[in-house]
């Protein structure tokens, strides 16, 4: 006799869709780059988007140079290229979302945790995420920091605008025309890592 009793194993709990890219899936990479804004010292640029059947996730590289700015200027950029004050003030935060064609919009400033509750209800789509990204490079005169979004569900094929605003580095609101069409046709392409049983 045991003192134990056996348990019933854990059903696999699968992540929700609108959490991030989904876990068991190769997503499809699309051939989209762009410099989405740039400054005397500041650049924001897209340097990949990676669709999945599910939704698209967008990495976004951070770069600031030096050039004139004081001690304190510089310590204060390195804060911004690195997060260091987010969530702190909100108005110091790049700021991103997109825009469907039929003026539905979705930013990282309106989606607010979705990950609290332990069970939620799927939100109202699209849901528009910062998810991942991190780390980077520092020296005396030049940072590199990267940033990742997750869009769910995919959008519509057909051109939509990705928006972006970071008033603290000195970057106005900048839109730019991403091909929606592109990351649809791409999201065919995933590839789940295991084959379903025959």
């Amino acid at each position: 006799m045991s003192f134990f009793e056996p348990t019933a194993p854990r059903p696999a709990r699968q992540q929700p869709p609108w959490y991030g890219p989904p876990e068991d899936v190769l997503g499809s990479p699309v051939p989209i780059k762009r410099i989405l804004a740039r400054t005397e010292t500041v650049v924001v640029a897209l340097t990949d988007i990676v669709a999945y059947p599910s939704g698209c996730q967008f990495s976004l590289q951070l770069a600031a140079r030096r050039g004139t700015l004081s001690d304190d200027q510089w310590r204060d950029l390195r804060e911004l290229v690195f997060g260091e004050r987010w969530p702190g003030e909100r108005d110091e935060m790049l700021r991103c979302g997109v825009q469907f064609a039929d003026g539905t919009k979705a930013t990282i400033v309106d989606s607010g945790p979705i990950w609290d509750a332990p069970e939620p209800d799927a939100p109202a789509p699209p849901v528009f995420i910062e998810a991942g990204g991190g780390g980077g490079e520092a020296g005396d005169n030049q940072l590199r920091s990267s940033r990742g979004f997750w869009l769910w569900p995919l959008p519509p094929p057909e051109p939509f605008t990705f928006a972006v605003e970071w008033s603290a580095a000195g970057i106005e609101l900048t839109m730019t025309e991403i091909d929606g069409a592109a990351i649809v046709t791409a999201s065919q392409a995933a590839e789940p890592f295991w084959l379903a049983p025959s």
